[in-house]
């Protein structure tokens, strides 16, 4: 495209760069103030955000847009999409996201260490409802609380899917600082963190010993559906309150409310021990299905009790609910004293 033709065509709608290598500059696009669909891709973070800024400062109503930062794979999906992929030259620069996103996907941009460190205006996009992040060799944690110091701010508060795949680094969702321990309960999320999360996967996150604190369920009461595949290290899945399980108070029952999980999927896990804390039992009365492959050193199903009335763990389990695995692995769990627990059991 001939350099300065695009900003004179003042009534074009449409415009896909989708399939094809051509690098964008914001002067190009910003122009085009009838624009209603866009699709292109921007090589640099600068190029980018002046785009997006334009996008806010002249309300700029896009009914649909993909925009791509850098190399990255082709995402079909929503109407308002950013996908970021390999940047070579980023100088520190934040990323914006537009308002009204509705997925974010990144993929092999290695600079990121944790969104809030590398993604500006997260908080302030309240319609977004994916998020994948995968083949980053560099990021820690999802969400970072010192990036986020406002008490009024809650990353993540629309999330409804969390896919991490490929995370070499990862080793928690949240943390507070750098000593700050996943299992630690001195500090609770922003309590919109993750509130209407229904989805999460993970999957080849090499560092990750635990999926979900004690001290995060509370936001995850919309959770229905939690995968776990290829985690070399993951030992437990829902952790105890405190990072030593069985000091003093921690031997009586810890409570794991997950009212609308629907599916628990455990595959390719060879360190995991525990679905929760031995002091642990489950409150997740829609729990339809828990499937388990290859998971050799789980040896226990956790107990439940009804959200409503008193009932006894190992004399209750939620209505629906089946096991899904090889009769091998079912064999070999162990009861402790309530071998009735496994009557109630559905396999």
């Amino acid at each position: 495209i001939p350099a300065g033709l695009l900003p004179k065509l003042v009534h074009l709608q449409h415009l896909s760069f989708e399939n094809s290598d051509i690098s964008l500059k914001a002067e190009e696009v910003v122009p085009l103030e009838k624009l209603e669909c866009f699709n292109g891709i921007f090589e640099d973070i600068n190029e980018l955000n002046k785009f997006i800024s334009s996008m806010q400062q002249s309300k700029k109503n896009l009914i649909k847009y993909h925009l791509q930062l850098g190399k990255a794979d082709l995402y079909v999906g929503r109407d308002k999409r950013l996908t970021i992929g390999e940047v070579h030259n980023r100088e520190g620069e934040l990323i914006m996201l537009p308002i009204d996103i509705q997925e974010l996907h990144i993929s092999d941009f290695h600079y990121l260490r944790c969104l809030g460190d590398s993604i500006s205006w997260l908080t302030n996009a309240v319609d977004l409802t994916t998020c994948t992040i995968q083949f980053c060799k560099r990021i820690k944690c999802v969400v970072s609380l010192t990036s986020f110091t406002s008490s009024s701010t809650h990353p993540f508060q629309s999330l409804e899917v969390l896919f991490l795949g490929d995370l070499p680094k990862l080793s928690a969702l949240i943390i507070k600082d750098e000593g700050f321990g996943s299992t630690t309960t001195s500090t609770l999320a922003p309590s919109a963190t993750f509130s209407n999360l229904k989805e999460i996967t993970l999957t080849a996150c090499s560092s990750m010993k635990m999926l979900l604190p004690h001290w995060l369920l509370p936001n995850l009461q919309n959770m229905e559906k939690i995968s776990v595949y290829h985690c070399d290290k993951v030992v437990e899945i829902l952790g105890a309150q405190t990072s030593k399980v069985g000091e003093k108070g921690t031997d009586a029952l810890m409570k794991f409310h997950l009212p609308k999980l629907r599916e628990l999927t455990l595959s390719e896990l060879p360190k995991l021990k525990r679905i929760c804390s031995k002091s642990g039992v489950m409150v997740c009365d829609s729990l339809q299905l828990i499937d388990v492959m290859y998971c050799y050193k789980l040896k226990r199903i956790p107990p439940f009790v009804p959200l409503v009335g008193n009932g006894q763990p190992f004399a209750y389990t939620p209505p629906s609910l089946s096991i899904r695995s090889t009769t091998g692995w079912w064999e070999r769990l162990e009861w402790d004293d309530h071998p009735n627990f496994k009557n109630v059991l559905r396999f």
